[in-house]
């Protein structure tokens, strides 16, 4: 499945109802380009506004199961941050327990992390611009780094200046292929 914005909405609704006792305000929820993450909730303060978001990628087609266990993820974040409860760290213990109560009474699956299957990885066919650096190494050894576009002049100073580095090329592709590598 691939999400929509309506029914990331209308899922927000249902699970905040059902895990949440419906006490989350309204949030915006957007769909995202991340190959790194399924799902991120993002939060600012500006003086006394707070604001957040939650944010699906769309480079996936997962079960609907899936996407709901993502979904609820970052409902935990906007529960905690809502509600003001400090936790040591993003997953910390606070993060676990309400994971856990969730999964326990709800039957749920969900994780910290989700590691992605080839058949996930190979979904995404966009054809996009992928940088590719070519790095042979003194001692016979080629590296393959696929980059953001961002990030060319970095790489190619890091290698120019390193010892062991023989020879660097740059290609350029569309091949889907290289989508499954983060940049």
């Amino acid at each position: 499945m691939r999400a929509d914005t309506r029914q990331l909405r209308e899922m927000f609704d249902r699970f905040n109802a059902l895990c949440f006792g419906g006490t989350l305000p309204p949030v915006r929820i957007a769909l995202s380009r991340s190959r790194r993450t399924l799902g991120q909730f993002r939060h600012r303060t500006a003086g006394t506004r707070r604001e957040c978001d939650i944010l699906i990628s769309a480079c996936y087609d997962l079960p609907e199961a899936d996407i709901e266990d993502v979904m609820i993820h970052e409902m935990i974040h906007y529960a905690i941050w809502h509600r003001r409860i400090p936790d040591r760290s993003p997953h910390g213990p606070v993060f676990r327990r309400m994971m856990e109560e969730i999964n326990t009474r709800h039957g749920r699956r969900l994780s910290i992390t989700r590691p992605t299957t080839p058949e996930e990885r190979d979904s995404d066919t966009r054809r996009r611009p992928n940088y590719l650096c070519i790095t042979r190494w003194r001692d016979g050894r080629t590296g393959l780094t696929v980059c953001a576009s961002t990030c060319i002049f970095a790489i190619r100073r890091a290698f120019l200046g390193d010892p062991r580095v023989e020879a660097v090329e740059w290609r350029w592709s569309t091949d889907p292929w290289f989508n499954r590598f983060p940049r």
